[in-house]
């Protein structure tokens, strides 16, 4: 599972669609089948980030979309997709963010009732998703967002912030931990700062015999 570029804009050189794409090999390598999914949902963009395969051989897909590569953030939505054991797509279903900041879908598991549990994040914060086997949303949960801590109030407040960042990353690049690259320090100003309220994302997932996870 992956994706691929569509199409090509003649003045930036940039593809003009990026679709989510199935291929299935035999054990030998031998191509079986290829499908480029996603045509008709009216999202050009999408960004794959789990799959599993159910009891039967379907397959579920997941990740973010959006309608063009320079979307902004608060534009992306997550889907969910499930396919047939040889790549057909049998539904697709695609969820806006609540609060603002965008949506994606970035971890699945299969419960043991039939049902897809699905994560990931809803703006700054955790989301939550458990879907039936034919996509209906069954419930949709938040984790409670905590308040921003008063040292990263403080922090931000700093005028020299980009230098003490630069100077935490001179003294953990020759450490144990793990340092801010340079280029990340926009990021982490970005997140910390301008958008006042600390960022969290889900990458995993697991479910549990009792139906939760």
């Amino acid at each position: 599972l992956g994706a691929e570029a569509i199409g090509q804009n003649k003045t930036t050189g940039q593809a003009q669609a990026r679709l989510p794409v199935a291929v299935r090999l035999a054990p030998t390598g031998k191509l079986l089948s290829k499908s480029v999914l996603g045509q008709s949902s009216g999202m050009l963009w999408y960004d794959v980030k789990d799959a599993i395969v159910l009891k039967g051989g379907d397959v579920i897909l997941a990740g973010e979309t959006r309608r063009r590569a320079d979307s902004p953030l608060a534009a992306t939505e997550g889907y969910l997709m499930r396919l047939s054991p040889m790549g057909k797509e049998i539904w697709l279903k695609r969820f806006a963010a609540s609060r603002g900041g965008g949506l994606a879908v970035t971890a699945l598991a299969a419960s043991a009732d039939g049902g897809i549990l699905a994560t990931g994040r809803d703006g700054n914060a955790l989301v939550y998703f458990k879907l039936s086997g034919t996509g209906e949303v069954l419930w949709r949960k938040h984790r409670k967002e905590s308040p921003t801590p008063k040292i990263h109030t403080r922090l931000c407040a700093t005028k020299d912030l980009s230098a003490q960042l630069a100077a935490a990353y001179d003294r953990t690049r020759r450490g144990k931990a793990q340092p801010i690259a340079p280029d990340k320090i926009d990021s982490v100003r970005h997140f910390e700062c301008r958008n006042g309220k600390p960022f969290t994302a889900a990458t995993a997932i697991v479910a549990r015999p009792s139906g939760g996870f």
